[in-house]
């Protein structure tokens, strides 16, 4: 489980508007307690972050889809960590509608915290979602 902060913002970036409002809608429905602010593009989330440092962003996780136009999800990872030294942002890539270990093994190799498989539905990726994030270290 990957504890993250509760008084940072979740960051949700897909290209499509319904993922975004779907998975607006799941993180209100876990435990988690943070609010939500969502980018149509990795390149809109990358210009948002860039010349920032990581503890003026006011992020406590980072929810990036894997296929998007322009750039990816796997092309993105890198720029945040390395190029933005953005080390310790807790980053979960999502994939559409399955869990590819391909996909899960590349994530892992470019930094990615977690990796979570979109669900057929809102109740199922609501448990996803809980089962990997907490705002409350397990004791």
């Amino acid at each position: 489980m990957i504890v993250i902060p509760a008084d940072g913002q979740i960051a949700v970036v897909d290209d499509s508007k319904v993922e975004r409002m779907i998975l607006s809608r799941v993180l209100e429905m876990s435990n988690l307690v943070n609010p939500v602010i969502e980018f149509s593009s990795a390149v809109s989330f990358l210009n948002e972050i860039d010349g920032r440092e990581q503890s003026d962003l006011g992020l406590s996780l980072v929810l990036m889809d894997i296929n998007m136009p322009v750039m990816t999800g796997f092309e993105a990872l890198p720029q945040i960590r390395v190029e933005r030294q953005m080390e310790n942002l807790k980053i979960a890539i999502m994939v559409s509608s399955f869990e590819a270990r391909s996909d899960i093994s590349r994530a892992e190799e470019l930094g990615a915290d977690g990796y979570i498989a979109k669900q057929a539905g809102i109740d199922k990726f609501v448990a996803e979602i809980n089962a990997n994030f907490s705002n409350e270290p397990a004791y």
